[in-house]
C-alpha cells in the first residue's frame, strides 16, 4: 500500500518537499517514520495535498485551518527560505561566539511564539547584532558544523510574493505563510517596503512579525 504524505513540505524529514521525501519512500517505506505528520493525517487533523507541492494561491490556508492573504516566496537566487532578519536574545553571548558571514547558526524563534528550532546560514550581521540569514532546513544542520544561538525574535521577512489577495501596500497589515516553514503556521507582519515588478510579481519587506 502507497504511502501519501500530506504535502506540508516543512522539510523535519530532511528534504525540501514532500515530493522529494516520497521518491526516498518509494525505495523504502520504512523511512516513512521520519515524516511527524502522519500521524495527524490518520488523525484527520492534517489532509493530503495530492500533488506534494505544498500550499498554492488557490489554497490560502495554513495546517491549522486558518486563511492568510499570501504566501511568501524567497528570492530566486537564495539558497534556502525568504531572507530574515532576527535579533537574538542573548548579545553578550553572541558576541563571544563570534559570528561571521557563512556560518551555519540555530535558534528558536521564542518571541513569536514558534516552537521550531530553526536553522540558517549567515548572510550579514549590523552593529546592532541583527542578523540577516537564509533558512536552509534542518537536512544542512545535520552535515555541517553549527552554532546554537539559543532563542532570538523575528524582526524582518523579505521575499517575492506572486500573487496575493488584494493589493499589497506599505502601512497595511497582512497574515502570510513563509513557503518552507516547518509547521505551514500563519504569521502576520505589517509591510514596509513593496515593489511591484513586470511579470507581476511583489517584493515586500514586512516587519512587526507575529505568529498566529
Amino acid at each position: 500500500m502507497a504511502i501519501k504524505l500530506p504535502g506540508l513540505n516543512c522539510g523535519l524529514c530532511g528534504f525540501r518537499t514532500c515530493s522529494e521525501f516520497q521518491q526516498i519512500i518509494l525505495k523504502d517505506d520504512k523511512e516513512a517514520k521520519r515524516c511527524i505528520h502522519l500521524g495527524r493525517v490518520n488523525r484527520g487533523e492534517v489532509k493530503i495535498d495530492d500533488d506534494l507541492s505544498g500550499p498554492d494561491a488557490d489554497k490560502l490556508e495554513d495546517s491549522l485551518g486558518r486563511e492568510f492573504d499570501f504566501i511568501l516566496e524567497p528570492f530566486r537566487d537564495e539558497e534556502g527560505g525568504t531572507l530574515e532578519f532576527i535579533h537574538p536574545l542573548n548579545n553578550d553571548a553572541i558576541k563571544n561566539l563570534k559570528l561571521k558571514k557563512g556560518d551555519v547558526i540555530i535558534g528558536r524563534p521564542l518571541a513569536a511564539g514558534c516552537p521550531v528550532t530553526h536553522c540558517g546560514r549567515i548572510i550579514d550581521i549590523d552593529s546592532s547584532g541583527i542578523i540577516k540569514w537564509s533558512v536552509i532546513g534542518p537536512l544542512v544542520a545535520r552535515n555541517k558544523p553549527l552554532v546554537d544561538i539559543g532563542s532570538y525574535a523575528p524582526v524582518v521577512f523579505e521575499g517575492v510574493v506572486k500573487q496575493a489577495k488584494s493589493e499589497l501596500k506599505v502601512g497595511m497589515r497582512y497574515n502570510f505563510m513563509p513557503r518552507h516553514c516547518m509547521l505551514q503556521w500563519r504569521h502576520s507582519g505589517l509591510i514596509s517596503f513593496v515593489s511591484k515588478a513586470p511579470n507581476g510579481s511583489y517584493k515586500v519587506r514586512i516587519e512587526g512579525i507575529m505568529l498566529g
